[in-house]
């Protein structure tokens, strides 16, 4: 039998019965570790499936799945062509200036303007004017050629058969070189208006000469033929100026009846102007270049039915030079 001893209401095992009591402790110690360890393995995955995204099996495959969108191909960039350089245009080179006899040479030239206008003008080397005794008048044109206007005074001129006088800038003549060989083959006169329309006496003697020469260079060119009539810009010109002319052979020109169309007056205003003013040997200023010249295209056919019915015939600077000592 076991022996026990009771100590104050305990009871003490002893021997044997006390492995017995030991051993079972440390297995219920070991089956409580272990209860413990499941209990939070459990746990554990029961959170894990409570962050996860629940999953509808009854979903469509084709809605589930995601197609990549395809990353585009970039569209290669040509290189950017290096520019071709562009040569800049050359500026004509005008003819050196040689001094040249005109049809009548006249040397040395006086100083003074007021002796070589007089001069001039007794070897019709310049005038104002034409022969007072004889019905004649010049219609001039300035400032040319000048599209559309230009070719709409040809046009007019052509139908009443009359000739006139164009002084072409040598600038425009380069650009618009066949109305300046129509001017000539329709039988009118073309002069020198110089290359840029400057104020001539302000010039240095060089720059007097580039603009004549250059002028004369590119009427040479489109023509066949140098011109020998000037028309200084604006009616300008001192002693230097009709000295250059003379020995450039050029004739120089003015006018004594204005219609000052510049002004952009009505053509009932440019016709008065003109008709009233005009008298035998009048030179007749007009233009055809230097901005909108519509209103003169308009005024022109009743200036030559009004100057007709008074008995004047047409003629171009040259015809009045040689009818200029009848």
């Amino acid at each position: 039998m076991t022996r026990r001893t009771f100590v104050k209401g305990r009871s003490i095992f002893n021997g044997k019965e006390r492995y017995k009591a030991c051993s079972s402790k440390h297995v219920l110690l070991t089956a409580g570790v272990i209860l413990t360890l499941a209990s939070s393995v459990l746990l554990s995955c029961q959170r894990y499936d409570q962050f996860q995204s629940p999953i509808d099996h009854n979903l469509n495959v084709r809605q589930v799945i995601v197609t990549p969108t395809a990353t585009p191909t970039p569209t290669p960039i040509p290189p950017t062509p290096t520019p071709t350089p562009i040569p800049p245009t050359p500026t004509p080179t005008p003819t050196p200036f040689v001094p040249q006899p005109g049809p009548d040479p006249i040397n040395p030239l006086p100083i003074y303007v007021s002796q070589q206008i007089a001069v001039l003008q007794a070897n019709d080397r310049f005038f104002y004017n034409g022969n007072l005794r004889l019905p004649e008048v010049a219609l001039t044109f300035d400032d040319g050629p000048n599209p559309p206007y230009t070719g709409q005074i040809l046009d007019i001129l052509k139908q009443y058969h009359v000739k006139a006088t164009f002084f072409d800038m040598g600038s425009h003549v380069a650009s618009f070189p066949d109305l300046a060989q129509r001017e000539d083959a329709e039988g009118h006169l073309v002069g020198n208006h110089t290359w840029a329309h400057p104020n001539m006496p302000t010039l240095s003697t060089d720059d007097m000469l580039y603009q004549l020469n250059l002028t004369g260079d590119t009427l040479q060119r489109t023509l066949g033929k140098r011109p020998t009539f000037f028309r200084p810009p604006y009616g300008a010109f001192d002693a230097r100026v009709l000295k250059i002319a003379n020995q450039l052979g050029l004739t120089t020109v003015q006018w004594n009846v204005d219609a000052r169309d510049w002004e952009l007056p009505s053509p009932a205003t440019i016709t008065y102007r003109i008709v009233s003013a005009t008298h035998n040997g009048s030179i007749i200023l007009l233009h055809d270049g230097g901005g909108d010249r519509s209103r003169t295209v308009a005024a022109l056919p009743a200036i030559i039915e009004q100057l007709q019915a008074r008995g004047f015939q047409f003629v171009t600077l040259q015809q009045m030079v040689n009818d200029n000592h009848k």
